[in-house]
């Protein structure tokens, strides 16, 4: 399923583009390393992330790995683990635009563009993640081999005169455990996001 994943972090890219048609993008921030890595007190069976530079913090279990690509981190269960994938979380480029704002608008535009790059869309949920509003969309990619569904969770932020958006995406299959699900849930239930002070 990791080429679902790469593919998917791919699709990201022209979502967004496509989404930033009319927009004027902020100045593109450096590539950071990774954050500290601490363990979880009281429970030797996770781990903490925590990124100022990304602005989030994490829990994730201790024998996975955490790996900074850019502005998104993978974090990755070891090989015998084969029903998880990774799970892959960080903030998409900033946008300068009122229309951000419109969080309901964003993520119709965000489905829309997932729709034409050939994904098939099986559930499409409003929620809030980390005291912000956020958008949980399942959808099948568009590779022939395997369609694994991609859970996908958009995490809207304002910051100052901007909007930020966050992701945290991973892929499951209908065989995936319930303790599979609990992973992944844990993870989302534990972020904190802090994001940098905008402009």
């Amino acid at each position: 399923m990791a080429d679902h994943l790469r593919r998917s972090r791919r699709l990201t890219q022209v979502i967004v583009a496509g989404m930033l048609v009319a927009a004027t993008l902020a100045a593109p921030r450096a590539q950071s390393a990774a954050g500290a890595i601490t363990p979880v007190s009281g429970d030797s069976r996770w781990q903490s992330y925590s990124d100022a530079s990304r602005g989030f913090d994490v829990q994730f279990p201790a024998t996975w790995t955490a790996r900074a690509a850019g502005d998104l981190v993978e974090f990755a269960p070891p090989a015998n683990e084969k029903k998880l994938t990774e799970v892959w979380f960080g903030p998409v480029q900033p946008v300068r635009s009122a229309w951000f704002h419109d969080f309901e608008q964003f993520t119709r535009t965000y489905e829309q563009d997932a729709r034409r790059a050939g994904s098939r869309i099986l559930s499409r949920t409003r929620m809030v993640v980390a005291g912000y509003p956020a958008m949980r969309l399942a959808y099948e990619d568009a590779l022939p081999a395997g369609r694994p569904v991609v859970v996908d969770f958009v995490i809207g932020v304002p910051v100052g005169n901007q909007g930020l958006a966050y992701r945290l995406f991973y892929a499951t299959d209908a065989g995936a455990s319930r303790r599979d699900d609990a992973v992944y849930r844990r993870m989302l239930s534990s972020l904190k996001i802090r994001p940098r002070p905008g402009p």
